[in-house]
């Protein structure tokens, strides 16, 4: 029982970085686009348009989302299935912590403002995989529009690129590729209603720790090389090799919430689990001490 918890404990520490990326910034990023169609800038200015436009979204100082969350291994896994709460809490500019509740087991994820942190801490001696998650958790690449900590509406600093349509789940979506010292990420943008439907993060995990750093997961458009393992069907990383890591990020069931478009259904997917949040309700603009985001 305790080697099942702590896979599962091991299994959240990556899996609930959260991601949802875009990018906004009034310190003009590089920006890049793959057609003469539509601009990059122009796609982003009318997602936000989507959400309800960046006056009103900026209304909105924090925001806390509360509901139901489930927990579902992957096939072959030695984990159980688990339900639970989930509470995502955030305050602008930059403040953001990830609460799960599952039958009294708590993981924690959080960004302070200036450090990212997770409890429990994942167990590593490869300090790229600690770097990574840090640094989604720092970049405000989690939660899509759940967040009101959003590099859309957050300077920051990276590069965009815009990477032309792709058919996701039957749905026409724009890319939109970012990529930063730390992470690489993909998110989609879609054509008609131009909300986000989807965000894939790729890392490599190093178990080894050979401080190789991150090479080039297949197909992510990052740069790099490397053979990779996988992730095991335990709930762990594969083997003593490299191992690819996706992260994949959707979000559907949008619905007015106070003039913002909000979602209400949340799914994360890893090769070892899924997990899916069902929101039940936001609250915004309620008092948040800032000791809940350390």
């Amino acid at each position: 029982m305790h080697n099942t918890r702590y896979k599962f404990q091991l299994v959240l520490c990556v899996g609930f970085v959260f991601v949802w990326c875009g990018w906004f910034t009034t310190n003009s990023p590089t920006i890049s686009a793959a057609d003469d169609k539509i601009t990059i800038q122009e796609i982003l200015n009318r997602h936000i348009a989507a959400l309800g436009g960046q006056e009103r979204i900026q209304k909105t100082t924090t925001r806390v989302a509360t509901g139901k969350v489930q927990f579902v291994p992957g096939k072959g896994s030695s984990l159980p299935a688990m339900s639970g709460k989930a509470t995502f809490s955030s305050k602008l500019p930059n403040k953001v912590v990830m609460a799960f509740d599952f039958s009294g087991q708590g993981i924690l994820r959080g960004f302070d403002g200036s450090q990212a942190w997770m409890r429990p801490m994942p167990p590593s001696t490869d300090g790229v995989l600690i770097r990574t998650l840090k640094g989604l958790l720092s970049s405000g690449c989690m939660l899509h529009d759940i967040s009101v900590f959003d590099t859309l509406l957050t300077p920051g600093q990276g590069e965009i690129k815009y990477k032309g349509t792709k058919k996701i789940n039957d749905r026409e979506t724009y890319q939109v590729e970012i990529k930063r010292s730390d992470l690489s990420a993909k998110l989609y943008i879609d054509t008609v209603t131009f909300l986000r439907v989807k965000t894939m993060v790729s890392f490599v995990y190093d178990p080894g720790g050979s401080g190789s750093g991150v090479g080039a997961v297949p197909g992510s458009g990052a740069s790099g090389g490397g053979t990779f393992s996988g992730v095991s069907s335990s709930g762990g990383f594969g083997g003593g090799a490299l191992s690819a890591v996706t992260l994949e990020f959707e979000t559907d069931d949008f619905r007015d919430v106070n003039g913002v478009k909000l979602p209400f259904r949340y799914k994360e997917v890893l090769p070892s689990h899924t997990i899916q949040v069902v929101i039940d309700k936001y609250d915004e603009n309620v008092d948040l001490n800032d000791s809940i985001f350390r």
